[in-house]
Parts: C-alpha cells; structure tokens; sequence
C-alpha cells in the first residue's frame, strides 16, 4: 500500500467523543491546526463498531460495520485518523483483514452492495497518538517548537490502554507488553512523566455490563495505586477516560479523586489553547482546576 499524505486525514470521532466529549474534538482540531494538518470529513459514519462486545457477539456483522466505516472513507482518499483506542483497534485490524483475505472481503462486499457500497480500495487507519509519535520521531522541533505553556512541574501517568497496541500482529505500534509512545510525547510537551507497575492494566470498562462493581474496581485500584505519586492520569482513549471519572465519581470513601485528561487536551493547553474557549471543564466530573492553576503559575512566574 502507498504511503499517503500523512498531514492530510480523514477525521473519525467515534461515537463518545462525538456525543459527550465534543471538547475533545476541538482540543485535536486546535492541535492538528497548529501543526499544519487538514482534517477532511466524511458523511455517514456509524460506530466502529465495539471491538470488544459486537465482535464476541458476531465477528462477522463486527467486520461488515467495520467494513462501510472504512468504505465511506476510501471516497476521501486520505488516511483515517481515529482519537480511540477501540476504534483504532476495530478499524485498523478490519482493514488488515480485508486485505490478506480476499475471500471475507467478497463476502462483506455482497453485504455492502445492499447499502450502495463497496470497500475496493485499502484505508490506512492511524490512532491520533501514533500520527503524533510518528512526527516526533522524525522532527522533535516541529513539535516542540510549538510549546508556548510546557508542563514543566506536572507529573503525570500514562495510561495506555489496551487496544492501541493489541492485536501486535494488526496494530504493529508500540511495545504492547511495554508501550512507550505516549511518555515520549508527555516528555516532549515538558511534563514529568511518573512509571509504575500498574501501567499496563485494564480500566476495567469492557467488563462494566457483565460485572460492574469488579470493573469499577479495577479502575479504582489503578487511581489508588497513583495517589501519592501523579498529579493526573493521562488516556488516549475516551472509553477510558469516561471509566476512571466513572469510578472515582461513584467512590464515595475516598475524597481525593485524581484529575483525568485525554490526551489532546493537554496538547492544546501546552500549545497555548484557552481552556474556557474549549470548554475543557465541561468533560471533567473529576475537578482539573488544580492542574490548570500550575499552569498558570508557571507561566506568570516566567512572564
């Protein structure tokens, strides 16, 4: 497959970030502009769909969703950037299978030809994160150059997740047992970035139907496991951050609640982006305003 245009996407929101995290949304359009990308769309998304519940379900209704998604955008001829780590994994493992089995994509075809489509031409499918790290690699100072408000003083955990990275055999980004990418960029923006053993572990959220209070705890144990060593937790991931705000939210023990940002948001602030003017505090039932005034004393303190 070609390499295309890697500063040209087509945008893919998802459905959280497009229902109830649109602040997430305009923090990656404040960052994609500030780094000379075109974020070109596409009408008619559906949802990826779940990579965890429709394709246990039925793998093969899983792949034919997956299927118009990647159809719809092949009109667009750019690659698919998507902000989720289950979107991500749904999309970018479909478009590996179509594409080293013939057999399934005559098959999903026959199914699109009943909605007036056909995925003849492959998508690539980049994770926000990997399109990032990837720039980074190559050009540090394109990124860099473009910290107006580093995080100098903030210490922060990744939280991968654990669709980014898995299937390695379709995801082909990242150490899955050791992924890295997003410390390098939590670095780069000027922040301390905090390890710890429970970095790899589950949110708990794909079990949140079937067992609710062991989901909810599996979240708590990480928040736990972070109180006295990070300011807040970083995801990349929308299901994510929705369960670790979730969890803390209904913790009615523990008063003090960790602060939990998506990925973009932090970008945005380190770019220079208004918080008011992206309704950063709209998302966040978990207060950041602790992690916004350090900013701002930083700030002042080197005006």
């Amino acid at each position: 497959m070609a390499e295309m245009d890697q500063t040209v996407f087509t945008l893919y929101t998802g459905c959280l970030i497009d229902r109830r995290f649109p602040g997430f949304e305009a923090a990656t359009r404040f960052v994609a502009e500030k780094l000379g990308w075109e974020l070109k769309e596409a009408s008619g998304f559906t949802c990826c769909p779940d990579p965890v519940w429709v394709r246990s379900s039925n793998v093969e209704t899983w792949l034919t969703l997956a299927a118009r998604n990647l159809a719809i955008a092949s009109t667009q001829e750019a690659p698919l950037l998507t902000l989720c780590n289950g979107c991500f994994e749904t999309l970018n493992s479909a478009a590996k299978i179509l594409e080293h089995s013939p057999k399934k994509a005559e098959t999903v075809n026959q199914r699109l030809q009943q909605a007036g489509l056909s995925y003849r031409q492959p998508v690539q499918v980049k994770h926000f994160l990997q399109v990032l790290v990837d720039l980074y690699r190559q050009n540090p100072d394109r990124l860099t150059s473009l910290i107006v408000r580093p995080l100098h003083g903030i210490r922060l955990a990744p939280h991968p997740g654990c669709h980014l990275t898995r299937p390695s055999e379709y995801a082909q980004f990242d150490d899955p047992l050791n992924p890295r990418a997003l410390d390098e960029i939590l670095t780069a923006i000027g922040a301390e970035v905090v390890d710890y053993p429970e970095r790899t572990h589950c949110c708990g959220l794909p079990i949140f139907a079937t067992d609710r209070d062991l989901s909810l705890s599996m979240a708590r144990d990480k928040v736990s496991a972070l109180q006295e060593k990070a300011d807040a937790i970083v995801v990349t991931c929308p299901s994510c951050f929705l369960q670790f705000e979730t969890a803390q939210a209904l913790d009615r023990e523990h008063p003090h609640k960790l602060p939990v940002f998506f990925l973009s948001e932090l970008l945005a602030l380190a770019m220079g982006a208004d918080p008011k003017a992206l309704a950063f505090q709209a998302a966040h039932r978990v207060p950041i305003q602790a992690i916004l005034e350090k900013l701002e004393v930083y700030t002042h303190a080197q005006s």
